[in-house]
C-alpha cells in the first residue's frame, strides 16, 4: 500500500507543478516545479549501502523545536507544517515515506508548543530515563550545553552511520568536534542551519538611483571589503525629512544587527577558537591581525551616517508603524526603499514576500581584498543540531534511520529547499544564485558561539557597539574566566 501511496503522491505533485505559474516557467522543468530530483533508476539505486533492517512497522520518534521559536525558527524538517509551503511539505513527505517504505517503520514526530522549552524537555528526559525520543533536535547551543552533560552519544562512535557520507555537512565534522568527538551535526534532512546562514541583502532600486557599482561583480572581482561595503552606505544615507533626526523615516546605507560584529570578525578569515593537534580548543583572538579586524569593526559600527543599530530602534518606532518587532521594520526598509543593505539570515527573505521590491543576494564583506575567500557563518543559536539522546536503547538503529533520511532528502528536501525554492522562487536573477553557491560552498559553524566559553563571541559585539574599541581591555579582563569555561567543558567530556 505505501508503494501506491508514494507513487500516487509524486503524480499529484507533478500535476500540480505543472500548473504552476511564476517567472521560471520557459526554463523550469516540472521535477524542479515539484521540488522533487529523482529517475526511476536513482530511486532504485536508494539506500544500497544501508543496513538491511525491517521493523514492523514500529514507531520511531524525533523531538523537535516547535512553537516555542514562533513562526521564523520552528522545525519545518521532519515533518508537515500548516504554515509552510506546499513545496517543502511535499518534499517532507516524500522523503518521509522512502524511508517508512525501506525500513518498514513509522516517522513520528513530538515538536515543542509555545512556552514549553525543548532543552528542558531533553534534560527530564535523561534525568528520568525517558526512552520516548529516538532522536533530538534542539538548537546547537542547547545541545552543546546538552552534550556537556553527557545527555547524548558521541556520533561517530555510531558503527551505522557514516558521517563522511555527502549528506552530513562536512563542516560540522570538521569544526564542531572535541577531542575528536562529534554530538551532533546537521546535513540534507534540516533546513534551519541554511535558513540561518548569514548573509547580505541589497536593495537594486536604490543602487541605480545612486549610480553604485554592482555588488556582485565586486564579489566576482574579489574586492568585495567592508570598506567597499561602508563607502556605499554612506553615499546612500539621507534625511529625507530634513528634520536633522536619523531614524526609520530616513534612508540608510545599511540596517545593521548589534550582533553582526561577530558574524563580520568570522566572515574577515579570524576565528575566535581554532583546535590543536589533539582537536582541543585554543582561544585564537588576540593576534594582531584579529585586533585589526576589531578595529574596523568600531569604525564601521561607530559610523552614523551608514549604519542603522537594528536592535536599537526604539519600541515606539517599530510599532508605530505597525510592527511586532525591529526585525519586520528592517525587512520593511528594504522593501520600500529606504534601505540599500541589510545584515540578515536568509530565513528572513520569506518577509519580502510582501513587498514589490527588486533585491540581490550577496555573502557579508571581506576584510581586505588580500583575503583568500568569504566566509559566511551559521547561527548556530537558531539551527538545530541532530543528536541521539544516551536514554536511546537502540543507538545503532537510530544510525540507520538518520542515515536513510538523509540520503532520501538528497533529492528531495535538500533538492526542494536549495534548487527550487532558494534559487527559483527566492532571488531572481542568475547573479543571485551565484552568490548563493559562494556563501553555501564557504559556511562556518562556530565552536565558541555554541558553546559560549565565557561569552567570547559577544565580547566583540559589547566592545564596538558605539565604535569605541574596548575589545583588547574587555578581553584581558575575561580570559581567565573564558580558560576556566574551556577547560571545563573538556574535562566534562572526557
Amino acid at each position: 500500500m505505501k508503494k501506491l501511496y508514494l507513487l500516487l503522491v509524486i503524480i499529484i505533485i507533478l500535476s500540480l507543478a505543472s500548473c504552476n505559474g511564476g517567472n521560471n516557467n520557459s526554463t523550469t522543468s516540472e521535477s524542479e516545479s515539484s521540488g522533487i530530483n529523482s529517475t526511476a533508476s536513482e530511486e532504485e539505486s536508494l539506500f544500497v549501502n544501508l543496513p538491511e533492517y525491517n521493523g514492523n512497522g514500529e514507531e520511531f520518534w524525533f523531538l523537535v523545536g516547535g512553537k516555542e521559536y514562533g513562526e521564523r525558527y520552528k522545525s519545518i524538517e521532519i515533518a508537515a507544517d500548516e504554515n509552510t509551503t506546499e513545496l517543502i511539505n511535499d518534499a517532507v513527505l516524500n522523503r518521509n515515506n522512502l524511508v517508512e517504505e525501506k525500513l518498514d517503520i513509522k516517522i513520528c514526530t513530538y515538536a515543542t508548543a509555545s512556552g514549553e522549552s525543548i532543552a528542558a524537555k531533553i534534560r527530564n528526559l535523561i534525568q528520568s530515563n525517558d526512552d520516548t525520543y529516538d532522536v533530538v533536535m534542539p538548537m546547537m547551543t542547547d545541545a552543546a550545553t546538552l552534550a556537556v552533560s553527557g545527555s547524548f552519544y558521541a556520533l561517530n562512535d555510531i558503527e551505522t552511520l557514516d558521517l563522511t557520507a555527502k549528506w552530513w555537512d562536512e563542516k560540522t565534522v570538521e569544526e564542531l568536534t572535541l577531542a575528536n568527538n562529534l554530538y551532533f551535526t546537521t546535513g540534507y534532512m534540516s533546513i534551519l542551519d541554511n535558513d540561518n546562514t548569514q548573509c547580505l541583502i541589497f536593495n537594486k532600486t536604490l543602487l541605480q538611483e545612486n549610480g553604485l557599482e554592482s555588488p556582485y561583480q565586486l564579489v566576482n572581482d574579489g574586492e568585495w571589503t567592508i570598506d567597499r561595503l561602508q563607502e556605499m552606505a554612506a553615499t546612500v544615507t539621507k534625511d529625507t525629512n530634513g528634520d536633522s533626526l536619523y531614524n526609520s523615516d530616513d534612508i540608510w546605507g545599511i540596517y545593521i544587527n548589534t550582533f553582526a560584529p561577530q558574524f563580520f570578525y568570522i566572515a574577515s578569515g579570524e576565528r575566535f577558537i581554532i583546535k590543536d593537534l589533539n582537536d582541543l580548543p585554543q582561544i585564537a583572538v588576540n593576534t594582531t591581525r584579529a585586533y585589526s579586524v576589531v578595529d574596523r569593526l568600531a569604525e564601521l559600527m561607530g559610523d552614523t551616517t551608514a549604519c542603522y543599530q537594528i536592535e536599537n530602534i526604539p519600541a515606539a518606532e517599530y510599532q508605530g508603524k505597525g510592527f511586532s518587532d525591529y526585525y519586520y521594520l528592517a525587512t520593511d526598509a528594504i522593501g520600500t526603499n529606504r534601505c540599500l543593505f541589510r545584515t540578515m539570515c536568509l530565513v528572513d527573505i520569506r518577509e519580502l514576500a510582501d513587498y514589490n521590491c527588486s533585491y540581490g543576494i550577496i555573502p557579508l564583506p571581506k576584510f581586505d581584498k588580500n583575503q583568500d575567500e568569504y566566509y559566511s557563518i551559521v547561527d548556530v543559536t537558531l539551527a538545530p543540531g541532530i543528536c541521539i539522546p544516551t536514554t536511546n536503547q537502540n543507538p545503532e538503529l537510530a544510525g540507520i534511520v538518520l542515515s536513510a533520511m538523509g540520503e532520501a532528502s538528497e533529492k528531495t528536501l535538500n533538492y526542494a529547499y536549495y534548487d527550487v525554492m532558494l534559487k527559483q522562487r527566492k532571488v531572481e536573477d542568475t547573479e543571485s544564485r551565484d552568490m548563493l553557491d559562494i556563501i553555501f560552498n564557504n559556511r562556518v559553524y562556530d565552536l565558541s558561539i555554541a558553546f559560549n566559553w565565557g561569552g567570547l563571541s559577544s565580547i566583540i559585539d559589547v566592545s564596538v557597539k558605539d565604535g569605541q574599541n574596548t575589545f583588547q581591555s574587555t578581553l584581558d579582563a575575561n580570559l581567565d574566566k573564558i580558560q576556566t569555561a574551556i577547560d571545563s567543558t573538556i574535562n566534562s567530556l572526557k
